[in-house]
């Protein structure tokens, strides 16, 4: 009895150490009826919630699934259960590249002004993304030509500027240039633009361009005081601004754990995906790219 009881409360600590939902946690006992008995009993829209959200391991649950010993080798069900999954496994659709924000006429917070205003510039010059068509992809042969075509376009004005910059910030700078001119992009050259756009219409606001260094995402963060921890967004200052451009979203920093998305790749045998999933604190890092600061700012910074 105590034997049991011991490991029921080693496995409780575990699950609670490792994070995640529901569907984490019964993936984790490694038991292919009571995974199959679960899955059968949940509403699909719960189970497509859980798909995409990943535990402190900053695992999703279909990767929790691979490592599932008794799942993996139980021939029965295996494949049921594994099929299953990965077809619960998708992420709701972004916006239409034609959809903008609108700026709510009792908002007079200039943070909140002038990203909605740049997050819908940086939309109107954009018209054209990779990643974006990824997400959204039907898997139809004019998807998979779309994509192809989008995919050389980014890859092509990247080696350009690569090539043509002797410095990071030289780079980033004709990178987003190059972006509106040819109409292109990612998150990376959406933030990018967003940041070209603060430094032209000379908005007194830091805007900076933030990458999830284990993960595969950038957005911008607006306004917050440098001298704050940059992986610490509960403490930056209230009046900050979260724009992702790329996914047409701009929240608070309140709203940053809730709201922030990370690009993954998703692989089922001869078959992949490309899903959004959830942020977590407790495993994504982030690192700034590029900042773009208002004159008096950057002056106090050098000193």
């Amino acid at each position: 009895m105590f034997r049991k009881f011991a490991f029921s409360y080693c496995y409780i600590k575990s699950c609670q150490n490792l994070g995640g939902n529901e569907l984490h946690n019964i993936i984790r006992q490694d038991n292919p009826h009571k995974l199959y008995d679960f899955i059968k009993e949940q509403d699909i829209r719960k189970l497509n919630i859980f798909s995409t959200q990943v535990d402190n391991k900053g695992k999703i649950p279909f990767s929790v699934l691979n490592e599932a010993i008794s799942i993996t080798t139980d021939d029965d069900l295996s494949g049921i259960i594994f099929s299953t999954i990965f077809s619960l496994t998708v992420s709701r659709k972004l916006p239409s590249l034609t959809y903008l924000l609108e700026l709510p006429s009792n908002q007079l917070d200039i943070n909140l002004q002038v990203s909605i205003f740049a997050l819908n510039e940086a939309r109107r010059v954009i018209k054209n993304s990779h990643t974006q068509k990824l997400v959204n992809s039907n898997n139809s042969s004019n998807d998979k030509y779309s994509i192809s075509e989008s995919f050389k376009a980014i890859k092509k004005i990247r080696e350009q500027a690569s090539k043509k910059a002797t410095t990071k910030k030289e780079y980033f700078e004709l990178l987003a240039n190059m972006s509106c001119e040819e109409g292109v992009g990612n998150c990376l050259e959406y933030s990018l633009v967003v940041c070209k756009i603060f430094r032209e219409r000379k908005f007194p606001v830091t805007c900076e361009v933030f990458i999830i260094v284990n993960g595969d995402h950038v957005f911008n963060v607006i306004g917050r005081n440098p001298n704050t921890d940059k992986d610490n967004f509960y403490n930056w200052n209230d009046d900050v601004v979260i724009i992702d451009a790329w996914s047409c979203e701009i929240y608070s920093k309140d709203e940053l754990e809730k709201k922030l998305k990370d690009f993954k790749r998703l692989e089922y045998g001869s078959s992949c995906k490309y899903i959004l999933t959830n942020f977590n604190s407790k495993f994504h890092k982030f690192d700034i790219l590029f900042e773009q600061h208002p004159e008096y700012l950057a002056k106090s910074l050098k000193k």
